[in-house]
C-alpha cells in the first residue's frame, strides 16, 4: 500500500499485484472510515497560515503589560520625600502608560512591512488581529485598572476614618481642632453615602485619556508630575481624592 498526500486530502491507493494481475479487495465500510479519518486530521492551507502568524496578544497580556508600564513609572519616582497630590500623580502615570501603549499600536499598523497576524479569542477561536481589537484590549485593561484603583481609594478613605488621632493642645485649641476633625469626617461620611469617592476616582481615571487630555499630554514638555489634566470631577472632590491618597502614601 502507498500513501499519496495532497494539500487538503490524504487518500489511499490500492496497488495492483503485477504478478497475479489481481486486485486486492477493501471492505466498503473500512474504506469509508479511513476517508472520514483523513479528512478530520487534514489541515487546510488557510489554517496553516494562521498558525504560522499566530500572535501571543490577548486581553490578559494587555492587562499585565499595562500594569508593568504603570509600575515602571512609579519606580522611577522619588520615594523619600513627603507625598503630595498623590492622586494626581497616579492619574498622570496611568495616562502616560496608556498613551505610550496606544502610540505603539498606531505605529505597528502604520508600518509598510506590517504582516497580518492572528490571535486566540477568549472563546478559543482564531481570528485576525486588527488595530481596533488591540485598542479594545488596551481600553479594557485601562478600565479594569481604573475600577480597581477607584475601589482601593474608597477602602483607603474608610481606613483613614478609623485611624485614631492624638492631639496635644491647650483646651481651647484642642476643642477647635476636634471640631475641624469632626467636620471633615462628617463630610467624608456624606460623600460615601452618595458613593462620591469611588465614583469620582473612577470618572477622573477615565477622563484622563479623553482626546483633549491626550493632546495636552503630548504637547506638555515639563515634569509630568506637574501636569494637571482636565479631570471630570469638581475641585472639592479633586482635593478630597488627593487628601485620601496623600494620607495613605505618607503612612506607608
Amino acid at each position: 500500500m502507498k500513501i499519496y498526500n495532497n494539500t487538503n486530502i490524504t487518500y489511499s491507493a490500492i496497488e495492483h499485484n503485477s504478478r497475479k494481475n489481481t486486485k486486492q479487495n477493501f471492505p466498503a465500510d473500512l474504506e469509508k472510515k479511513m476517508t472520514q479519518y483523513t479528512d478530520t486530521v487534514s489541515i487546510s492551507k488557510t489554517g496553516q497560515e494562521r498558525f504560522r502568524y499566530l500572535s501571543s496578544v490577548s486581553s490578559m497580556d494587555y492587562q499585565n503589560r499595562f500594569e508593568r508600564e504603570v509600575t515602571d513609572i512609579f519606580v522611577k519616582e522619588d520615594t523619600e520625600s513627603v507625598k503630595s497630590d498623590s492622586f494626581e500623580h497616579h492619574v498622570n502615570r496611568m495616562a502616560t502608560a496608556y498613551n505610550k501603549m496606544k502610540n505603539s499600536i498606531e505605529e505597528k499598523y502604520a508600518e509598510q512591512d506590517y504582516e497580518l497576524e492572528y490571535y486566540v479569542t477568549e472563546s478559543g477561536k482564531i481570528e485576525e488581529l486588527t488595530k481596533e481589537k488591540e485598542l479594545d484590549m488596551l481600553n479594557q485593561a485601562y478600565e479594569n485598572h481604573s475600577n480597581f484603583m477607584a475601589t482601593s481609594t474608597e477602602i483607603w478613605s474608610e481606613l483613614q476614618d478609623f485611624t485614631p488621632s492624638v492631639v496635644y493642645h491647650k483646651e481651647s485649641e484642642q476643642t477647635a481642632n476636634e471640631q475641624n476633625i469632626g467636620e471633615n469626617q462628617e463630610n467624608t461620611a456624606k460623600s460615601k453615602e452618595k458613593g462620591v469617592i469611588k465614583n469620582s476616582a473612577y470618572q477622573a481615571f477615565l477622563s484622563a485619556i479623553q482626546s483633549d487630555n491626550q493632546k495636552l499630554s503630548q504637547q506638555y514638555l515639563g515634569d509630568w508630575k506637574d501636569l494637571r489634566l482636565n479631570l471630570n470631577v469638581s475641585d472639592g472632590n479633586r482635593k478630597m481624592l488627593n487628601g485620601i491618597w496623600d494620607y495613605y502614601a505618607n503612612k506607608r
